[in-house]
């Protein structure tokens, strides 16, 4: 393993349920950043994510969109990159 590469996601989530009930569908948020270091990149990359979805007990399934910011700093090639990315989610509640 490359022992100067580390990425640690740093976020804060917010979840409303439309129903006080035991299944209920709800509205997910999620911001935060990821902060790699290695060589090339060393700052910090803002993270934003939306979801709805349903959960029944423990359970959830979601339909997810998650945008990632990041720069790429390698030698004198610098590039700005984003992510957009659309997933479908399975959860489950301990």
């Amino acid at each position: 393993p490359d022992a100067e590469y580390y990425m640690a996601p740093v976020y804060a989530e917010a979840r409303y349920y439309f129903m006080k009930r035991n299944m209920s569908p709800f509205l997910n948020f999620r911001f935060g950043t990821s902060v790699p270091k290695n060589k090339c990149n060393k700052d910090i990359r803002p993270y934003v994510a939306g979801a709805v979805g349903y959960s029944v007990g423990r359970f959830d399934i979601g339909l997810m969109y998650q945008f990632e910011k990041f720069e790429d700093k390698y030698e004198s090639y610098p590039s700005i990159y984003k992510h957009h990315q659309f997933s479908l989610n399975l959860g489950f509640h301990f």
